[in-house]
């Protein structure tokens, strides 16, 4: 096969179009034009969806990451969550915010200061490994907490701390957080003013282990002594996934019989309240 060089290419595309060799650069020249006008405006338009919140598609993320293999990356931490962790960073990060909270006084400048700690919790928490830097900042937070909650202004922020801190690193942290807080975390749930606080029950039944006798228990208060309102607030925060199936059966069973109890009794609502039970355990 023979090579065709631009000007035959040209002369071909021209004589097969039935258009003049100037028209036809015309033609090219109108039609580069609108390709960069559409590049712009796509450029635009990407950048305006960016601002929003967009994100790239799958296939151009891949597409961008194959381009970019050859850059040298930044020395970082990988850590085992799904991103890259820069620990000097995100500890002197951490260090800052956590200052700035304790030196805050003000009720509205100790709010706005737990405001901007609490993103920098979850990330020492969720993101970075547990170490003796990371140990050492989880017992200032949990000393910095007040053992006594039940009038302080901040108490749903402090619960959020104490669910982050349990969340991810409870094997080394819990008996210090049941020591300072068991205590004050039953009172707070017999405490009508926070009789619909969800936060209460995750943490007592992790500070219970999720065990059985406390399952049953809480099923008991559930069933017999919660009003209608904190049922259905609090109904779907007992943990029955967090047992293991031979658990979970018995904890079956145990609701079949309090349904059967109160259905002897004649007692609808009890009986109507073991049977949401019994059918979200199911689940």
């Amino acid at each position: 096969m023979t090579s065709l060089y631009p000007d035959e290419v040209r002369k071909l595309i021209s004589s097969t179009l039935g258009v003049s060799n100037e028209t036809f650069v015309l033609y090219a020249l109108i039609f580069l034009a609108l390709l960069g006008l559409c590049s712009g405006v796509i450029a635009l338009a990407v950048g305006i969806l960016k601002h929003f919140g967009w994100k790239k598609p799958l296939p151009l993320r891949w597409i961008e990451s194959k381009l970019r293999r050859g850059k040298k990356p930044k020395p970082r931490i990988d850590v085992d969550v799904g991103r890259p962790i820069d620990l000097e960073h995100d500890l002197a990060s951490f260090d800052k915010a956590f200052e700035d909270l304790r030196q805050a006084t003000q009720p509205k400048t100790k709010a706005r200061m737990m405001d901007y700690f609490q993103p920098e919790l979850h990330h020492l928490c969720y993101k970075l490994p547990w170490n003796d830097e990371v140990k050492l900042r989880i017992a200032k937070v949990l000393e910095h907490i007040p053992d006594r909650l039940t009038e302080d202004p901040h108490i749903n922020r402090y619960l959020q701390y104490l669910g982050m801190i349990l969340n991810c690193h409870g094997k080394h942290t819990k008996e210090i957080v049941k020591t300072k807080f068991l205590k004050e975390l039953e009172d707070l749930y017999n405490n009508p003013k926070f009789k619909n606080n969800s936060a209460i029950l995750d943490l007592l039944q992790k500070l219970h282990d999720h065990s059985e006798n406390y399952i049953m228990k809480v099923i008991d208060d559930a069933g017999y002594q919660w009003d209608d309102e904190r049922f259905n607030a609090l109904m779907n925060n007992i943990a029955f996934w967090e047992l293991n199936e031979e658990v979970h059966e018995r904890i079956l069973r145990y609701l079949s019989q309090k349904m059967d109890s109160a259905e002897k009794y004649n007692d609808e609502k009890t009986r109507s309240r073991f049977q949401r039970l019994y059918d979200f355990a199911k689940r």
